[in-house]
């Protein structure tokens, strides 16, 4: 940022006069070692004076010296230095680096008088109050910035000179001024002043001339150039004549640009040859154009500043975490108060829908914080209310709907109950689908009669799997693992082709139907437990129960006016809700027996270890045989409905061939008559 870069900027420049302003302070150390190694020896006495380092002081009739201690007035001299001087008054000048080595070294000249000035003017230095120690060294500089980065920069502005207010302010209130230097001190330089900050885009400042070396400042780069050429002739005033409307219009924020006359470019403008009509109508364009003049009441100014100085205090009940999710429960509702009310009494969800609705309970005012709420709005007067933060407020709201708790409770159990109900009632219907498909469908019985006797024909003359009447279903799934001799086929293709082949006479035809149950059907009956269908049902049954007390007591405690029609709906909905769990426990039953049946119409026995035959072992062996047969059938009957389109299309030609029909072309020359002369001519020949 800007801000970074110009303390970057000022640390660089600090850095670069450390080492000056060391050897400045090492060297008046030096020089004060020396004076009071002479005033000791001399045995003079000291005299306490004052110390001061402004430039305009009054004469004194004592001995003053200024003291130059910032190290910033080595950089860039006071703003100051050009100011009128009073007749009676000597300022000053500022220290440079060479100019003090000049005073230095001229010391072994004025050696005598130097001394008489100089002990009284060092034991100046020493005032009651000690000066703060010098500051330490800069710290390393960070690393640079890339080149690219700099580039583009504006350097910033220079630091501003400390002058006296600010040094006073630093050190404290100090001794008096004192009065204007020596002779000798007078005649030192000070340092030119810095250069001005360029404009953006030109490049680093060009360097000040050395010092004494007579030669004018270099020429100012050509984009200053045009800055100042273009700012004194915009000076010399526009061209065309000032328009004042007769009412404060509205401004039009556009870039202006102002033609001279005695300007010649070498390319003309569209701004130099367009002609500026006249407004016909400054009435309508004033009016449709113009500020609009109505000012806003204006309040007493006593009034604003007692709003400053009295800041509402919100008052908060209720812990942060839970008052901020409340917070983002409101601005999340976009509702009013009245319509959740009217939704909670008329049971209607076509406003504040069944999610709502559930947030809304769950997030309902507690017994603990509902009283502290309670407390508040019967002991607070009315400005007092206002104050309470929003989430207290909504949900003293949400508790002034008569019964909201379980009314909101009864609604959302309809949808609950539904969505049970209806779960149950799937499963329930998908184990007596698969069930009844196994036991009731012909073609299972044809496809298991094939497998039955290509089975007793691998195993024929062994005496233990030779010669049966049945097998376990258990093997199904592992038909597609017996291959044939050339590895070709399996066992549940061949199965396949044969009955299609064979025993299916619609194969390859539109009217062909899947011998078996859906794959999808067995993959959902084998998901099924029948001990969660009952826990369910029993689950179903309590909560049943609990929602209908809650129902009679909101009817006992609700008034007329909002009983009706919630008593009505809920009534209605127990009553049903009864019937339909009723209805499911003897579906549930006939699921069981149905299951049993196939279980032993197929002679399925439990596994190894286990004592009871789960769905999800018999109808996981279905689903993958099954599985398996559709892929292998939809291959093939593609197959065979290409071999019958074969086959119809050698009897066409066949048909074809034995009536010697001859196909003539047509002259496309001859005339329509003509033609039909001709086709009334082969007729009659056959």
């Amino acid at each position: 940022t800007l801000q970074s870069q110009f303390e970057l900027r000022v640390f660089h420049i600090r850095g670069e006069h450390a080492v000056s302003t060391a050897q400045l302070e090492e060297t008046i150390a030096h020089l004060r070692n020396e004076l009071d190694n002479k005033l000791n020896r001399r045995n003079e006495k000291a005299k306490d004076i004052g110390v001061s380092t402004e430039d305009d002081n009054p004469p004194k009739a004592y001995r003053n010296v200024c003291i130059q201690t910032d190290r910033e007035t080595f950089i860039k001299p006071s703003e100051e230095d050009n100011r009128a001087v009073k007749n009676n008054q000597i300022v000053p000048k500022k220290l440079n680096i060479s100019s003090l080595s000049h005073s230095i070294s001229a010391q072994s000249e004025n050696k005598d008088n130097y001394n008489v000035q100089s002990s009284e003017s060092v034991l100046s230095c020493q005032p009651k109050q000690m000066l703060p120690p010098p500051p330490p060294p800069p710290p390393p500089p960070p690393p640079p910035l890339p080149e690219s980065s700099l580039s583009g920069l504006v350097p910033p502005p220079p630091p501003l000179p400390v002058g006296p207010s600010s040094l006073t302010s630093q050190f404290g209130s100090g001794p008096p001024l004192p009065p204007p230097l020596s002779e000798g001190c007078r005649n030192l330089q000070a340092p030119l002043p810095p250069p001005p900050p360029p404009l953006p885009g030109l490049g680093p400042p060009v360097p000040p001339p050395p010092p004494g070396s007579g030669l004018p400042p270099p020429l100012p780069p050509p984009g200053l150039e045009f800055f100042f050429n273009s700012t004194l002739s915009s000076n010399q005033g526009p061209r065309k004549p000032a328009i004042e409307p007769s009412r404060p219009m509205k401004p039009l924020y556009w870039t202006r640009i102002q033609l001279q006359d005695s300007r010649k470019t070498a390319v003309p403008t569209l701004w130099e040859s367009l002609e500026e009509p006249d407004i016909l109508d400054t009435t309508e364009f004033e009016y449709l154009f113009s500020k609009d003049t109505t000012q806003e009441k204006r309040k007493p100014l006593s009034e604003t500043y007692e709003k400053k100085t009295k800041a509402k205090k919100i008052i908060k009940l209720l812990d942060g975490k839970r008052s901020q999710t409340v917070g983002i429960l409101i601005s999340s509702l976009h509702l009013e108060m009245k319509d959740i009310q009217q939704a909670i009494l008329c049971v209607d969800d076509s406003v504040v829908d069944l999610e709502t609705l559930e947030a809304l309970y769950e997030n309902r005012a507690q017994k603990d914080e509902l009283e502290k709420i309670k407390q508040y709005y019967q002991t607070s007067k009315e400005e007092e209310l206002k104050l309470l933060d929003k989430p207290e407020q909504f949900l003293y709201e949400l508790s002034q709907i008569p019964n909201f708790a379980e009314r909101a409770q009864c609604i959302i159990f309809q949808s609950v109950f539904s969505e049970g109900i209806t779960s149950v009632h799937r499963k329930v219907d998908i184990i007596t689908r698969a069930s009844k498909a196994l036991l009731n469908m012909t073609s299972v019985k044809d496809i298991l009669g094939l497998i039955l006797a290509f089975g007793n024909y691998m195993n024929g003359g062994n005496r233990t799997r030779g010669q049966a009447d049945g097998f376990g279903l258990e093997i199904l799934p592992k038909l597609k693992d017996v291959k044939s001799r050339d590895s070709g086929i399996n066992l549940v293709d061949y199965v396949v082709i044969y009955y299609l082949r064979h025993c299916d006479k619609e194969a390859g035809t539109d009217k062909s139907i899947f011998p078996l149950p859906e794959p999808q059907d067995f993959f959902q009956a084998s998901q099924v437990k029948f001990e969660d269908l009952i826990k369910d049902l029993r689950k179903l049954k309590r909560d049943l129960e609990a929602s209908e007390k809650q129902m009679k007591l909101v009817c006992r405690e609700s008034s007329e006016e909002h009983l009706q029609p919630f008593k009505g709906k809920l009534e209605e909905f127990f009553r049903k809700a009864k019937e339909e769990r009723k209805k499911e426990e003897c579906s549930l039953e006939n699921a069981q027996k149905c299951f049993e049946e196939t279980v032993e119409y197929f002679g399925i026995k439990p596994k190894p270890g286990e004592k009871e035959i789960t769905p999800n072992y018999v109808f996981t062996v279905w689903y993958e045989f099954c599985s398996d047969f559709k892929t292998i059938w939809k291959r093939e009957s593609k197959s065979i409905s290409k071999e019958r389109i074969k086959v119809a299309q050698q009897s066409v030609t066949k048909l074809t061939a034995e009536k010697k029909v001859e196909t003539k072309k047509i002259n496309p020359t001859a005339s329509l008559k003509e033609r039909l002369r001709q086709k009334e001519a082969n007729v009659t020949a056959n």
